[in-house]
């Protein structure tokens, strides 16, 4: 029987597993929290949480098609019982890594392009060996335990991404998964309220070598202000082998060149000596350097870089993460780049450096939304965007909410135009936009910057 044909789980591992009893006998082909996205043959765990308990939904589950349930009260489906189901979640989740004995872990994380490197490396990762990946941002104390119960057993690569607002998250993530290969892509001011400085920031990430063994490889950014402590981090932990990459030549992985044209960016770059080039879809250095990791970690994995390096020319970024549109408005065509997922200062200052260096022949705006999490130092972080726009070719800049108050004061007249928030901004775009202009759409996930390409999207085809 083939991986494929095979169940996820049957109910007796689910069990054993767990210490849970078993009422019924069934077999899961998938797992869920949401009855929401809940596919028929799911198990559905009950998860109690501040706001909602999962139990109360279990009915709805089995109406959704549910296989079975993880529980921790009595229902007269067909069910697992348990003490608790958070902590069954995490046995689980342990389970799932035991059992996968051909199994090759690679975690990332970091301050910015955690997800879109997590993306990259598993869209070339795939066309070496079957792979399992976080989906969207499952990155979390109960989104990264859902991502390994989801995770067939005989997977030969499995990537995970680990997200963090506080000091202390990645550690049990990272004992979780086991990684072999470590990625940190950046440390910078993202959740800065959140800690007293960037180096505690960084040392919060480092948490990622916590569940590694001493053969691990840790792979770290080579031109980040945070890279000696990552270094200092990793060795303490007894991590065996550190790679870097970056722009600087003594990088073990670094660009040799850049050009840009409608197309994309074609990077040329050294990789421990080998020398390799490839073509991005998505424009930026910060995206060219988080391909060299991607390429890093397939050197650690003794596979084929060349091909690799191949395979990422038909990477495609995801939603809200620099995926670009071409849109025809009453007004003419229009070309959108949908970067609103999240944003914090550096993240942005990349994303007006790519909007700056496309080639483009139509007018460039900067339409961006606040950023959160910023704690005190909100205000001037925002207006510190300045010079970041004013460096670059940025024929307007829309900003909106109350903290890029701050970014549109500091501008000169004329430059900037503010909106309190981004449904009214987008209820002006249609009247701001001409033929042939490029938008660049940014903002914390918070300030619900979809709203713009929402309307975009409504008024053009």
């Amino acid at each position: 029987m083939t991986d494929t044909q095979k169940p996820l789980w049957t109910s007796e591992e689910i069990a054993a597993y767990t210490n849970g009893a078993a009422n019924g006998s069934f077999v899961a082909n998938g797992i869920s929290i949401d009855t929401r996205s809940l596919q028929p043959g799911d198990l559905f765990i009950a998860l109690k949480g501040d706001a909602l308990d999962g139990h109360a939904y279990v009915d709805k589950a089995f109406e959704n098609g549910a296989g079975g349930a993880l529980v921790s009260a009595q229902t007269a489906h067909p069910h697992i019982k348990v003490d608790d189901t958070f902590t069954a979640l995490y046995d689980l989740a342990q389970g799932a890594r035991e059992r996968a004995d051909s199994l090759t872990a690679l975690a990332v994380t970091g301050s910015v392009g955690k997800t879109g490197t997590k993306e990259m490396l598993a869209h070339v990762l795939r066309s070496i060996a079957p792979s399992h990946a976080t989906s969207g941002n499952l990155n979390n104390h109960w989104g990264l335990p859902v991502t390994l119960t989801r995770m067939p057993q005989h997977t030969r690569f499995g990537i995970f991404e680990m997200g963090m607002s506080h000091s202390g998250e990645i550690t049990p993530l990272s004992r979780l998964v086991k990684p072999d290969i470590a990625i940190i892509t950046w440390v910078a001011a993202a959740h800065i309220e959140f800690f007293n400085s960037i180096e505690a920031i960084a040392r919060a990430k480092a948490e990622i070598f916590d569940g590694m063994s001493a053969s691990g490889t840790a792979i770290l950014p080579f031109d980040n202000e945070q890279f000696h402590v990552l270094v200092g981090e990793a060795r303490t932990k007894g991590i065996a082998t550190i790679l870097s990459f970056g722009k600087n030549p003594q990088a073990d992985a670094h660009i040799l060149s850049i050009s840009n044209d409608v197309n994309g960016q074609k990077v040329t770059a050294s990789i421990l000596d080998e020398k390799v080039t490839f073509t991005l879809k998505q424009f930026g250095e910060h995206h060219a350097g988080n391909a060299l990791a991607v390429l890093l970690a397939v050197k650690a994995l003794e596979q084929d870089i060349q091909k690799a390096a191949q395979a990422l020319e038909s990477f495609s970024p995801v939603k809200g993460r620099g995926n670009m549109m071409s849109l025809s408005c009453k007004s003419g065509t229009i070309t959108v780049i949908d970067e609103t997922y999240n944003a914090s200062p550096i993240a942005t200052k990349a994303a007006v450096n790519v909007l700056g260096t496309i080639p483009h022949k139509g007018r460039r705006i900067a339409v961006l939304g606040d950023m959160l999490e910023l704690g005190n130092e909100a205000g001037a972080l925002h207006a510190g965007l300045s010079s970041a726009i004013q460096s670059n070719p940025i024929d307007k800049v829309l900003c909106c909410g109350s903290l890029m108050k701050n970014l549109h004061d500091t501008l000169p007249d004329g430059l900037s135009d503010h909106f309190p928030d981004s449904a009214a901004l987008a209820d002006a775009i249609p009247s701001l936009i001409e033929t042939d202009d490029i938008l660049m759409v940014k903002g914390s996930h918070g300030s619900h910057m979809e709203k713009i390409i929402e309307k975009l999207s409504k008024i053009c085809s």
